[in-house]
């Protein structure tokens, strides 16, 4: 063989090699930007399921609360409510002051339960993943 002939061999040797491991590399780096992504997605994803959670179970709640209303109006207007002998306008005041409380109260329940640190998070402090 002439010199030639092994040179361009070697050449062509070594450029294959070379794709090789620069494919290898982009192929590693590409595998771990997407692992991250899938993190940062999962994360979401399950961030949006518990809120989905939290708005179903105020859904359920909303209408018992909607006919409670609708009770305490009834006996408002009939003057049958044993907390107070109200007519007419004051009647709706009332009903409107005793929604206000109810939608306070509401909100100040779901602040307290957004404070509280998560079975999840409890889990992961024993397990010693946060300090």
């Amino acid at each position: 063989m002439s010199e030639a002939i092994i040179v361009a061999l070697i050449t062509g040797g070594l450029s294959v090699f070379g794709v090789v491991i620069t494919n290898i590399s982009a192929n590693r780096k590409m595998q771990s930007e997407i692992e991250k992504q899938q993190a940062v997605t999962d994360t979401k994803i399950d961030e949006l399921t518990r809120e989905v959670r939290e708005h179903n179970g105020f859904a359920k709640r909303m209408p018992v609360v909607e006919e409670q209303i609708k009770v305490i109006n009834h006996r408002i207007n009939r003057g049958r409510c044993p907390l107070i002998h109200f007519s007419g306008g004051d009647a709706m005041e009332y009903l409107a002051f005793v929604v206000i409380i109810i939608v306070v109260a509401t909100g100040y329940i779901t602040s307290i339960k957004n404070n509280r640190p998560t079975l999840e998070m409890n889990k992961s402090v024993k397990k010693g993943l946060v300090q």
